[in-house]
C-alpha cells in the first residue's frame, strides 16, 4: 500500500502464511540489493545518476485488518500499535545511519534468525511511546558477501557492542571509551550516527539515574 512516498506490506494478513518475518526481512533485504543500483534523473541541471536511499522498518505484534473506512468509501489496511512502531523504526534508520531496523519481536519469530547477520543496536523508547524496545540492525544473509546491503568493518562492529553493553550496564566510562572509537569509523558519514546519539544521552544524563535500564528516549520520528 503507498502512503505517501513511503510503502506499508504486511504478511500474515488477510492470509496466514509461513515464515511471516524471514519473509519480511528477506524482502528488505533485496529491496536494498536493487536499491543500491543508480537511477537516472531528470533535473534543472541535466540528467544525473543517483542511488536513492530506501530506510525499512519491521515490527511484528497485532492489527486491525479489513477494509476500513466508511459504507461510501473504504480501503483494505491494517491499522494499531504494532503499524506505528515500524513506521518509528523506518525513522528512526536516519538517525542511527542504518537501512533496516527490526524489533526483537521480529527476530523472535524468525524461523532463520542464524541466516540473517544482524547485530543489536540498542534499547530504543520510540516517539509516543512510554517503554523501550531493543532494536537490531539487518546486515544481510550470510551466505555470502554479494548478499550483504551493508558492510561494517570488524573493529567498528566490536567497538559499537563493547560501548553500547556497557552503556547499558551503567559502566559509562567504558562505554564513552569504546563509541569514542566507533564513532569516527562509520561507512559514509563524517561520524557515527549511532554512536554519536548514545554519547549525546551520556552527556545529557553526566551518569546512570538509579533505575536506569539501559533505554535511550527518542523525542523526535
Amino acid at each position: 500500500k503507498y502512503i505517501g512516498d513511503a510503502v506499508l506490506a504486511t504478511w500474515g494478513a488477510p492470509l496466514k502464511v509461513d515464515r511471516e518475518c524471514d519473509r519480511a526481512i528477506e524482502a528488505a533485504i533485496q529491496m536494498q540489493l536493487a536499491g543500491g543500483k543508480p537511477v537516472t534523473l531528470e533535473t534543472p541541471g541535466g540528467t544525473i545518476e543517483q542511488v536513492l536511499e530506501t530506510r525499512v522498518g519491521i515490527h511484528h505484534g497485532l492489527v486491525l485488518a479489513g477494509n476500513l473506512g466508511s459504507s461510501r468509501r473504504f480501503d483494505y489496511t491494517v491499522v494499531g500499535d504494532s503499524v506505528n512502531t515500524a513506521a518509528r523504526l523506518e525513522g528512526l534508520n536516519k538517525m542511527l545511519g542504518t537501512s533496516i531496523l527490526v524489533s526483537e519481536a521480529v527476530l523472535a519469530k524468525c524461523a532463520g534468525r542464524e541466516s540473517f547477520v544482524s547485530r543489536r543496536m540498542g534499547i530504543y523508547v520510540l516517539k509516543g511511546k512510554t517503554r523501550g524496545i531493543v532494536v537490531h540492525e539487518i546486515l544481510g544473509r550470510r551466505d555470502g558477501a554479494g548478499h550483504l546491503v551493508r558492510m561494517r568493518s570488524a573493529e567498528y562492529l566490536e567497538n559499537y557492542r563493547l560501548g553500547l553493553e556497557a552503556f547499558i550496564t551503567g559502566d559509562w566510562t567504558e562505554a564513552d571509551r569504546h563509541l569514542n572509537v566507533s564513532l569516527g569509523m562509520h561507512d559514509r558519514d563524517a561520524e557515527d550516527p549511532a554512536s554519536r546519539l548514545i554519547l549525546d544521552t551520556i552527556g545529557e544524563l553526566e551518569s546512570p539515574p538509579a533505575d536506569w535500564c539501559g533505554e535511550v528516549f527518542l523525542s523526535s520520528k
